[in-house]
């Protein structure tokens, strides 16, 4: 369950959207993955992203980032329901309207775990993934922890901080 008040007057507002048209192949990957780094870029500084990511973080030990990926990566695992986009159309969401609907799939889920970490201070970037040799068709958050990057699984059910698919046979990122 969402912690109460934390999304604000968004939270009422009608849901609008953009429909623009994305090519096929990897040059629509590439141009998804730009369009969810421009999401995150504009909801990190959204003062009620913000609020819920210190809010969810709190009772981590201050300092302790391993916690508050942790802690992040699991609200939205656990508390935001994934569902598939429309049939036949690719659809992306803001960090404000996954939240206010609870649901999205795993573009949406990313770029709302991203837009939370990022507005405490981490930088994210996105892991496209192909697995057993198909076409790019997931996408996942990932944070830097220390020295290196982070996976941070969020459709996968238990799938803990760092987990990453055994099966993944093309990678394609992209830096927030």
């Amino acid at each position: 369950m969402l912690p109460a008040g934390l999304i604000g007057a968004a939270a009422n507002a009608p849901a609008t959207g953009t429909l623009i048209s994305v090519p096929g192949g990897i040059a629509g990957v590439q141009r998804t993955l730009a369009l969810m780094v421009d999401l995150v870029r504009t909801f990190k500084t959204d003062l009620n992203v913000n609020a819920l990511a210190v809010q969810l973080v709190h009772a981590c030990a201050p300092k302790d980032k391993r916690c508050e990926l942790d802690t992040l990566q699991v609200f939205v695992r656990d508390q935001i329901r994934y569902v598939n986009d429309i049939d036949g159309v690719e659809t992306l969401q803001t960090p404000v309207q996954t939240l206010k609907i609870q649901a999205g799939d795993c573009d949406d889920k990313a770029v709302l775990l991203a837009a939370l970490a990022a507005t405490i201070g981490f930088a994210t970037r996105f892991c496209a993934i192909g697995v057993r040799g198909q076409d790019f068709s997931h996408v996942m958050a990932q944070a830097r922890l220390g020295a290196g990057w982070i996976n941070a699984e969020t459709i996968v059910p238990g799938a803990e901080l760092g987990w990453f698919p055994p099966d993944a046979t093309c990678v394609m990122l992209a830096h927030v």
